[in-house]
């Protein structure tokens, strides 16, 4: 996932400053949510600790439990703006394959899939933070990976690409969609899982046929 240390992890300045107090927190907010995900990606959601957090971040004990309640609260947090960078990615990636002439939803459907492809490839390690170690943060970490694959259909489907498939219609297009995202969903997670981030390349040609049989089989008979 998109996340960058520049703009997660800004330093305080030392000594006098003219900062409010918000802006203290906001700054100290950011640095315990990126170190939870450094310390994650390296040891694990069931390992990580407080003590690891706050000595990532460069902040006291008493300044984590004044921002969070706990691991899993800054644990959701983080990955409620990972999952907001995700969003944003998947939301320029469709406006560019949008505009691009001359194509037809199979098209744009194949090189979507590659741009998301792509991007787990870019950020692998923090794509094992949300899409792996959610399942050992517990229920409500779970359902925010769900909610990232419902926007991710729903994107799609607002993209008005069917009309390039003049059998299908809106609910149909949305199951269409729902299957190649939970394949995608299903292989990523598996290849981040196991660290064998090679097999993604491959993995474009097994979608696009995945994404030619579904077209297909919308083909009056």
């Amino acid at each position: 996932m998109s996340v960058e240390s520049t703009s997660w992890a800004s330093e305080l300045p030392r000594g006098p400053h003219s900062l409010t107090r918000a802006q203290v927190e906001g700054s100290q907010r950011e640095r315990l949510m990126f170190a939870m995900v450094e310390v994650v990606a390296q040891k694990g959601y069931n390992a990580t600790t407080i003590a690891d957090i706050v000595s990532g971040a460069g902040v006291s004990r008493a300044t984590f439990y004044q921002l969070f309640e706990d691991k899993l609260t800054c644990f959701i947090e983080a990955n409620k703006i990972a999952s907001q960078m995700m969003i944003g990615t998947l939301e320029s990636a469709i406006v560019a394959i949008s505009d691009v002439d001359g194509i037809d939803a199979q098209a744009r459907m194949n090189l979507l899939v590659e741009r998301y492809l792509e991007s787990i490839s870019i950020f692998a390690e923090y794509a094992k933070v949300f899409l792996v170690e959610v399942f050992s943060a517990g229920p409500d970490a779970i359902a925010l990976r769900l909610e990232l694959m419902n926007k991710f259909v729903d994107l799609v489907v607002e993209s008005g690409w069917n009309k390039d498939l003049p059998n299908v219609d809106q609910a149909q297009f949305r199951s269409f969609i729902d299957v190649i995202v939970s394949a995608l969903s299903l292989k990523v997670t598996t290849a981040v899982g196991v660290g064998d981030m090679s097999s993604l390349d491959s993995f474009k040609h097994s979608m696009a046929v995945l994404i030619a049989q579904l077209i297909d089989n919308t083909h009056p008979a």
